[in-house]
């Protein structure tokens, strides 16, 4: 999730918190392959 956040403030600014609003994991037998966070960021608006 950092990296997330860390790419995201590339172009965003004033972000004020983060939620993760859905996870998908793909398994290999017991273990899990790969992830997929869905996750949405609030941020102020400039006027």
């Amino acid at each position: 999730m950092q990296r997330l956040l860390a790419e995201a403030a590339k172009t965003v600014r004033g972000m004020k918190w983060a939620r993760v609003a859905g996870l998908e994991m793909e398994l290999d037998g017991k273990k899990i392959a790969q992830y997929r966070a869905t996750t949405k960021i609030y941020f102020d608006i400039e006027h």
